[in-house]
């Protein structure tokens, strides 16, 4: 279980609110953070977040901490996972089926 610091939607609202974009140089810029912090704390790799610069980030795009903060249960992630490679795998047989089933009505034909 991580929790993962997602600013992509609190600045695509930021953008619609101003009519401007806003890359993350920018918001790095505005917020007093160095570009490299701003994309390690998006990288979804395990980073210790200082509560200030999560402060100067949402003062800059206008928004409450909750609005940026998102928990991932990696057990779900890995479940997932196994659940769309469990249906491929009968996607795949199915295939093979329909093309056996179709060489036997051409068979017949």
């Amino acid at each position: 279980m991580a929790i993962k610091l997602n600013l992509d939607p609190a600045i695509f609202r930021w953008q619609a609110r101003h009519g401007e974009k806003m890359t993350y140089a920018e918001l790095a810029k505005l917020a007093g953070i160095s570009e490299p912090t701003i994309y390690r704390l998006t990288s979804g790799q395990p980073t210790k977040l200082d509560l200030n610069k999560l402060n100067r980030i949402c003062k800059v795009l206008e928004c409450d901490p909750g609005d940026l903060l998102e928990f991932k249960d990696s057990r779900l992630t890995t479940n997932l996972a196994d659940a769309e490679w469990q249906m491929q795998q009968r996607l795949d047989d199915l295939e093979t089926l329909r093309q056996h089933m179709q060489a036997d009505v051409d068979k017949d034909t």
